[in-house]
């Protein structure tokens, strides 16, 4: 059975935020809280090995963490690359291949702008089509839900997503300034 997301789909450490992330702790804490479990929940995290299928290049990675996402932010404000948009017809990825958990403090300031791709020990990577497979099955989080595993094939559907505009609307009035 075929899962779509819509923005970002990720596994490993982003999986086990969502599980241990309260709504009241979102709620009170905002962005923060997202940082805070991040912190609690690195330590119990383990890194698993992946195999990435991109533009025909087949990867293998150790990572705590791969994000897949066709738009920028997710997580509480987290970019999943710096020039992503959700209609570039693209799929953004990185990996987080830390060696250290220390590694993780300088990625609390980079991934809001989608700066960490300058980072060594994250590797980033761009396509329409992305295959992973994991020896163990991780888990996966679409657009904020837990709800499927590896393997998984992510794609570009281009134009798949009707979006209506009421007439006279600030888009609108910028799409007619546009040139053709």
């Amino acid at each position: 059975m075929a899962n779509t997301f819509f923005n970002v789909a990720s596994l490993g450490l982003s999986v086990r935020i969502t599980e241990k992330l309260s709504k009241g702790a979102k709620r009170r804490w905002g962005i923060l809280a997202y940082a805070f479990t991040a912190l609690q929940v690195i330590s119990q995290t383990r890194s698993f090995r992946a195999h990435i299928m991109i533009n025909g290049e087949k990867i293998k990675v150790k990572t705590v963490q791969i994000a897949v996402g066709n738009g920028r932010f997710y997580g509480g404000g987290m970019a999943v690359a710096e020039d992503a948009t959700i209609d570039d017809q693209r799929l953004d990825l990185y990996s987080l291949e830390l060696k250290s958990w220390w590694q993780l403090f300088p990625l609390l300031w980079r991934l809001p702008q989608g700066q960490h791709g300058n980072l060594a020990w994250v590797r980033t990577l761009e396509g329409e089509h992305i295959e992973i497979r994991t020896r163990k099955k991780q888990e996966i989080n679409t657009d904020g839900e837990i709800i499927t595993a590896t393997p998984a094939i992510f794609r570009v559907i281009p134009q798949s997503l009707g979006v209506f505009v009421p007439r006279n609307s600030l888009f609108q009035l910028e799409e007619k300034k546009r040139p053709k």
